[in-house]
């Protein structure tokens, strides 16, 4: 009966590794908590490489030939630090031609952006949750939504300025 290993299914490794001593799990129970602990490793090792593994720096990488997971998830990642440098910039400068009433609905404008495009973001890696492709469809949703607004920061400061 599935039913009683259910708890274990949040517990740490510890208590899984406890499922084959305990009488009232069947073979269908250490299948599911051998399937959760996978489950829980695999989220360790999509955020990390393993021991040995070289973690990719995007100025290592070629971005045009990039084949390997790491390396598409090096360059979705600088392509979203451009665009977020970008951005900043276009907002500081934004910032700076505008009144202080201005600048602080400015303010509140950008924290709600930054809130949505974090949690539009999450959304989007969900639909990878627990595979390879997670990282860089996040930082890809990440880059883009950052250029979108980048641009529409820099056409505020182009109105500002005519």
């Amino acid at each position: 009966m599935l039913l009683p290993c259910l708890p274990l299914l949040g517990q740490d490794r510890k208590r899984l590794s406890m499922v084959g001593r305990m009488s009232v799990c069947t073979n269908t129970c250490r299948v599911v908590a051998a399937i959760a602990a996978a489950v829980f490793s695999l989220e360790f090792a999509i955020a990390a490489p393993s021991q040995g593994q070289k973690l990719e720096t995007s100025e290592q990488v070629e971005c045009k030939k990039a084949t390997t997971q790491v390396e598409i998830n090096a360059c979705t990642r600088r392509n979203y630090d451009s665009a977020d440098a970008s951005m900043n910039r276009n907002y500081r400068q934004l910032r700076a031609a505008l009144s202080e009433r201005q600048k602080q609905a400015l303010l509140e404008a950008q924290r709600a952006w930054l809130r949505f495009r974090n949690f539009q973001c999450v959304f989007e890696r969900g639909n990878y949750a627990g595979g390879t492709l997670a990282t860089a469809v996040y930082f890809e949703c990440l880059g883009e939504i950052t250029r979108q607004r980048s641009e529409q920061l820099r056409v505020q400061l182009d109105n500002l300025q005519r």
